[in-house]
């Protein structure tokens, strides 16, 4: 089976320097892992690379590939993961990991937990806060209203790698900071209650009936304390160790039965991340948001379970691409 890697880098939209806002790009080195781990599960791999490369590959008919491994982040959209999946569907190509909708749904954080909710799907307390359509004036009502309570997290509503995160702890902080996130990130502002507790992610292999949890795993600082705030120059400084989730067997499996439901009641495909706060006074996991297109560079999540599990790498990668060619018929 031929696999063609489409993958996009931040200078596929005119950016070369490190922007300090914006980093939910997909990375070279995330590529690259790919191509090599594919490899050596014993697949014949090729780079695509960019969707203006693969819309190119597809008018001239020459795209080469028996699957699309899609890694492409797109950029400044809140449908910016679904572009590939939506060409390839338009274009009836088999392709990995999540639909669409699957993947925008999944991408507005405010709407994922609205969608959870009614399924007892426990969230932190939260609105939405659009700045072109309320004043900053409304936000300290519209919390009260909500029954939320200080400190208060805010994010961009459909962004990733932890960007813009904002801890606050009383009204002037927090219209200063939501007005900020606002103006920086144009657009819908997320402000929840802020979940005390640890930082653990759930990550699952396979689709529906046949999706299982791979690894439920824990994030705490070198020195092992818990992580008061999961931000981006923590994530990608290596400020933070992994480790198997420190919990009795009944709350993890309570934690990743809900993860595994999650998954498949959202019908995402191949592969995802279910992150939590855990709150350990009140022994309650709280769901903080999903990723279907988690990073797989060396080092995160997928990578640390497979050494830990003693497998290669190529296994997740090899499990992707058996879910995906599944759903198509080609093997």
């Amino acid at each position: 089976m031929r696999i063609g890697i489409v993958f996009d880098l931040k200078e596929d939209y005119g950016i070369y320097n490190e922007d300090v806002d914006y980093y939910d790009f997909c990375f070279l080195s995330e590529a690259e892992a790919a191509f090599t781990h594919l490899q050596l599960a014993g697949y014949d791999v090729v780079y695509i690379g960019s969707p203006a490369t693969l819309l190119e590959k597809i008018k001239t008919n020459s795209l080469d590939c028996d699957i699309v491994y899609n890694i492409a982040e797109g950029y400044k959209s809140r449908n910016r993961e679904g572009i590939i999946p939506s060409i390839c569907e338009a274009f009836h190509i088999p392709y990995t990991g999540t639909d669409a909708f699957g993947l925008s749904l999944s991408l507005h954080k405010y709407q994922t937990s609205c969608f959870l909710e009614p399924y007892r799907i426990l969230t932190p307390k939260s609105i939405l806060f659009t700045f072109n359509l309320e004043g900053i004036r409304e936000i300290e009502t519209r919390t009260l209203q909500a029954g939320m309570h200080y400190p208060l997290l805010l994010k961009p509503n459909h962004e990733g790698s932890s960007m813009g995160l904002a801890l606050v702890q009383g009204k002037s902080e927090l219209n200063d900071a939501a007005a900020d996130l606002a103006r920086r990130y144009e657009q819908e502002i997320l402000i929840q209650e802020y979940i005390p507790g640890k930082e653990m992610s759930t990550c699952i292999l396979g689709s529906g009936k046949d999706a299982y949890v791979y690894s439920t795993v824990e994030y705490t600082l070198p020195d092992g304390q818990d992580i008061d705030l999961f931000t981006k120059q923590v994530k990608i400084n290596g400020n933070h160790r992994m480790m198997l989730a420190k919990l009795d067997e009944a709350r993890r499996q309570a934690m990743e039965e809900q993860a595994l439901y999650i998954h498949r009641l959202m019908g995402l495909r191949d592969i995802s991340r279910i992150d939590w706060r855990y709150e350990p006074q009140q022994d309650q996991a709280y769901f903080i948001e999903v990723t279907p297109l988690p990073e797989l560079s060396e080092g995160t999540e997928f990578h640390w379970t497979a050494k830990h599990n003693h497998q290669p790498y190529s296994y997740v990668f090899s499990e992707i691409i058996r879910s995906a060619a599944s759903r198509y018929g080609l093997v």
